[in-house]
């Protein structure tokens, strides 16, 4: 999902802004295109088993609307962190923020005085 967001160019909206903007936004956007896209799958199972799209949209109602509230911000609070460090290393770089996780910080702070 989030690979076919970025393809279509849905995510660059807010990136000149404050990193909070554009996170928030992609975990907004992605965890609803993910949500959408088990809409669809819950529909289309409906159809191979027979049960027609009213099978599928049984299926969904039988959810209910607290639980379909609950995956979705569960979704959006998951998806906080990833698209939070993938805008930190687009800022910084990716070199330096595997450097900031991967490297000793002895190591670290040598590259940081060298430069």
């Amino acid at each position: 999902m989030i690979l076919i967001g970025e393809m279509f160019g849905f995510s660059r909206r807010f990136e000149e802004r404050p990193l909070i903007y554009p996170v928030l936004y992609k975990s907004v956007l992605f965890g609803v295109l993910v949500v959408l896209f088990g809409v669809l799958e819950r529909l289309v199972e409906g159809l191979i088993h027979k049960e027609g799209l009213a099978g599928g949209i049984r299926r969904m109602a039988e959810l209910g609307a607290d639980e379909f509230a609950a995956r979705m911000l569960i979704l959006v609070v998951a998806f906080i962190p990833f698209f939070a460090f993938g805008e930190v290393g687009r800022v910084l770089g990716m070199k330096k923020l595997a450097q900031m996780f991967f490297a000793t910080r002895d190591a670290a702070h040598v590259a940081e005085v060298s430069r």
